[in-house]
């Protein structure tokens, strides 16, 4: 069982990786990553298993792809703000300036249906 400890390791964090990034990219992270973390934690689990019999090179991919995965989890800083708009919420009060110089605040959309679009950066 241990000469294959560090295939299924590496399978499960790769598998556990895959998952979490699709999530990521269409924005449906869940609130706790409490499970990838726990599948992360056996990956290393079984990569440290592997490494016990020998050298085993999936196992110590496992064990590095998951420890990375799991510091960034645990101390990455990205979640929701639980005070955020919902729809029909009062916009709130902003003021910026327009391509052409001229100021622009929320008190121009009084009265008016607003849609705001978040664009996603990818430089």
């Amino acid at each position: 069982m241990t000469q294959y400890a560090g295939i299924i390791g590496l399978i499960a964090a790769l598998l556990t990786t895959s998952i979490w990034f699709h999530k990521a990219w269409k924005v449906n992270l869940p609130k706790t990553p409490r499970v990838f973390q726990g599948f992360w934690l056996l990956s290393v689990l079984l990569g440290i298993a592997s490494m016990n019999t020998g050298t085993d090179l999936a196992g110590a991919w496992a064990i590095g792809v998951s420890i990375l995965l799991l510091v960034l989890t645990f101390t990455g800083k990205q979640k929701a703000d639980k005070e955020g708009i919902s729809l029909g919420d009062i916009i709130p009060a902003f003021t910026t300036e327009t391509d052409d110089k001229k100021l622009f605040g929320s008190s121009d959309l009084s009265g008016s249906r607003v849609l705001i679009k978040f664009f996603r950066a990818h430089w």
